[in-house]
């Protein structure tokens, strides 16, 4: 969980951002008075709930979604975390565009495969 809280002070993120969480079934996991669920849930009472191993959903429905494309949609997201890691007109653009309108500007952290899941 303090992995978590300094995430979001890192990238000066609203807790109230945080829609849904993402757990395996574990205990520390899930567990319904001290697990990490029920800590963001304290922190966001809102927090959708998303029974169970839902990484295998998640998994299968990029999967299906990303097979039609081949690996356009991967080339795309590998892409734009290139250009915005190493190509620093298009950032300092977007960062500019960021400012005018009052968004905090962050670059992606890292690039992860759909095939990763």
């Amino acid at each position: 969980m303090n992995k978590l809280k300094k995430l979001f002070t890192e990238y000066n993120l609203p807790w109230n951002n945080l829609v849904s969480c993402l757990f395996d079934s574990s205990n520390i996991m899930r567990e319904k008075h001290i697990g990490i669920e029920k800590r963001c849930r304290d922190l966001v009472p809102s927090l959708l709930d998303i029974d169970g191993d839902s990484c295998h959903h998640i998994h299968n429905a990029t999967k299906t979604f990303c097979l039609q494309m081949g690996n356009e949609v991967e080339q795309l997201f590998l892409d734009l975390h290139t250009d915005h890691k190493y190509a620093s007109d298009p950032r300092n653009f977007l960062h500019e565009i960021c400012d005018h309108l009052g968004i905090t500007f962050t670059v992606p952290a890292r690039f992860v495969s759909h095939q990763w899941l």
